[in-house]
């Protein structure tokens, strides 16, 4: 996974917030693949949407679709790596070909089919077309790339989970 720097000033505009930003160009071309740690303990890197996915909702899955330029998908099979070139989870319902910051490190939550879950169990990429994610359980190999785990045991609640997500060398906050 790309290595941008950890920068705290990444320009947001109007939009608010890291997690909220949805924008057709940005500010600062060269700020492209730049981390934010936010006040949370929350990390996100400034990536380009692929043009290409016809929506993206809150909770799907990024994968990269070209590393080296910061381009994602919510698309699997536009993704060279499979299952294992997960970038991060996106945060807002982003415009194809705009600009946004995807979630890294830290607590949030992923699209996930309504099933139980313990904690610790793991999350990875589903093999399906969802851009969601599936468990396995805590103490099992995982078959592919972590994205994360579950903090606490429970059920996902209408196709969403929460997950302390891990993605490439994010290292958040406990």
């Amino acid at each position: 996974m790309p290595a941008g720097p950890s920068n705290q000033t990444v320009y947001i505009g109007s939009q608010g917030s890291i997690s909220a930003l949805n924008v057709a160009a940005l500010y600062k071309a060269g700020e492209l693949g730049c981390r934010v740690v936010t006040g949370a303990g929350t990390i996100f890197q400034l990536v380009q949407c692929d043009s290409g996915p016809a929506s993206v909702a809150i909770g799907n899955v990024a994968f990269w679709k070209n590393k080296a330029s910061y381009i994602v998908t919510n698309k699997l099979v536009d993704c060279s790596y499979g299952r294992n070139g997960v970038a991060g989870i996106f945060t807002v319902a982003v415009t194809p070909g705009n600009y946004c910051g995807i979630q890294i490190g830290g607590l949030g939550k992923v699209s996930c089919p309504l099933n139980n879950m313990g904690q610790g169990d793991q999350f990875i990429a589903n093999s399906g077309t969802n851009s969601d994610a599936i468990v396995t359980a805590n103490g099992t190999a995982p078959t592919q790339q972590v994205i994360g785990y579950a903090p606490n045991a429970q059920a996902a609640a209408a196709g969403v989970a929460p997950i302390y997500i891990t993605v490439g060398d994010a290292t958040p906050a406990t």
